[in-house]
């Protein structure tokens, strides 16, 4: 695990961010920590969202070219799975 240091917060801010912490009953190390994570799993959506900008929203694919998407894309998973692991993808 890394730290993080952030410099030169005003002290409002500061004063602001440990009244959030407290109202959760949170120190304002695990708050910073879930907002970082929390800004980490949203830049991660975007970027996912910008990957699939490409696939067609609109009435143009029937119902079995989207499942045959699906399956596509969950073979692809489980490959990538399976070389993470080290095992075959048919074992």
């Amino acid at each position: 695990m890394v730290a993080i240091q952030v410099r030169d917060v005003p002290d409002g801010i500061r004063d602001d961010l440990m009244r959030a912490a407290r109202e959760r009953g949170q120190s304002l190390q695990v708050f910073l920590r879930e907002v970082l994570e929390v800004e980490a799993r949203k830049s991660r959506n975007r970027e996912f969202l910008r990957a699939m900008a490409p696939i067609p929203v609109s009435g143009e694919m029937s119902s079995d070219r989207i499942a045959e998407l699906i399956r596509e894309g969950r073979d692809e998973r489980d490959e990538r799975i399976m070389d993470v692991l080290g095992t075959p993808a048919d074992s």
